[in-house]
């Protein structure tokens, strides 16, 4: 039965949340998760607007975009990483995750990667109902040494109907943005184990 509640746990997450493709093996004491990861789209975005403050901003950066994934970022204004997540039913409580291989490409960039932004606004018509006022731009984190993404983790724990559960995120690229490089992967392996 609990093999069972993990793997219906992790189809509905995967249709629900357009996780790309991943292959699922029982293990000794949890489960082996091999993802490959679909290939990312890079372009370049000009942006004219003003910050909260009133500055003007006139600059190119880039998106990014991988299918299954979507943008986030610590805070606004903050560097977009990719991220993607899925529900796994557990026996215990929160599992070690341990990365086991995983293969990596990495991108040098023309631009900075564009800043997350407040999600927009649309008419019940479907159309924008209207141009953001500011944009968000933390210059301060473009300035940071420390690459950010590249990473699985559980995000969350939580109880759904009688069941412990867990949110598994899965960061696929990560972005140094002292360098204006990515890094990104092609296929993460990594190993959930229950206590």
């Amino acid at each position: 039965m609990r093999r069972f509640s993990i793997l219906l746990l992790i189809l509905i997450s995967q249709i629900l949340y357009a996780m790309p493709p991943f292959q699922l093996e029982a293990v000794r004491d949890g489960y082996q998760i091999d993802m490959s990861i679909p290939d990312i789209e890079l372009w370049s975005e000009t942006v004219k607007n003003k910050l909260v403050d009133g500055t003007p901003v006139n600059e190119t950066f880039t998106r990014m975009a991988i299918p299954g994934f979507n943008a986030t970022a610590e805070q606004l204004g903050n560097p977009e990483i990719l991220a993607s997540t899925f529900q796994m039913a557990l026996e215990d409580e929160a599992p070690l995750i341990e990365v086991s291989n995983i293969v990596t490409q990495k991108i040098s960039l023309s631009n900075k990667v564009y800043p997350l932004q407040p999600p927009e606004e649309y008419c019940e018509s479907g159309e924008h109902a209207k141009k953001p006022e500011y944009f968000y731009y933390n210059k301060a984190a473009y300035r940071t040494v420390s690459e950010r993404g590249l990473s699985v983790f559980v995000s969350q724990t939580y109880n759904y109907r009688g069941q412990k559960a867990a949110s598994i995120e899965v960061r696929p690229v990560s972005y140094d943005p002292v360098n204006n490089t990515v890094t990104v992967a092609k296929n993460i392996a990594h190993m959930v184990q229950s206590h």
